[in-house]
């Protein structure tokens, strides 16, 4: 509604850590809540918009997703055999469920004219094995895990992307950081990355 000032928040990722992985914080725009995605591993937050997924040296159980916004975090093999062999669950993904290592998949959105895809869950760590690469800003995806000596990697922090006839001009308030697109077929696209503001349009 032109005149009308929408409260607007970009959530952080989560950080990934030696044992415990923090949630990530939750993305706003008006009355609209993304929840962060749930932390891996050791985590005391594993549920999210996707689950954390399960670490593989206590039966801790993986992290269960938000409807409509993500899936559940994937089981480990707790206990293997060996140190070795525990192998841990993926992090759930906006579009599947994670599986044993491997993060559940993301989805494709094409609103801002190219396709782009978002929300992957991150990759579980093999017994001692892997390294805890970090996720890409503004993408919700999930940071991969690290073996039992190792750190994990950080989430992706989250972007709100808004869609509206070119007619109307956008005010990105202070505190907020974004870019608008050049109209095409009738809309511009607003993309907000970071920060916590207002925004208006007119």
């Amino acid at each position: 509604v032109a005149g009308t000032s929408y409260t607007t928040t970009v959530g952080g990722g989560g950080t990934g850590g030696s044992n415990v992985a923090t949630k990530g914080s939750d993305s706003v725009f008006s009355t609209v809540t993304s929840v962060g995605g749930g932390g891996g591993g050791f985590s005391a937050n594993l549920n999210g918009g996707s689950g954390g997924g399960e670490n593989g040296y206590s039966s801790s159980g993986p992290g269960t997703g938000t409807a409509n916004q993500g899936r559940n975090g994937g089981n480990s093999n707790n206990p293997g055999p060996t140190q070795g062999d525990r192998n841990g669950g993926g992090g759930g993904g906006a579009g599947t469920a994670g599986g044993l290592l491997t993060g559940g998949s993301g989805v494709s959105s094409s609103i801002t004219g190219s396709a782009v895809t978002r929300g992957v869950g991150g990759n579980a760590a093999n017994g001692n094995a892997g390294s805890g690469g970090s996720a890409s800003a503004n993408t919700g995806s999930g940071g991969n895990a690290a073996g039992f000596s190792g750190s994990g990697g950080n989430g992706g922090s989250g972007a709100i992307i808004l869609k509206y006839p070119d007619a109307y001009v956008c005010t990105i308030g202070a505190g907020l950081t974004g870019t608008t697109a050049a109209p095409a077929g009738g809309s511009k696209v607003t993309t907000i990355t970071l920060g916590t503001g207002t925004v208006s349009f007119a």
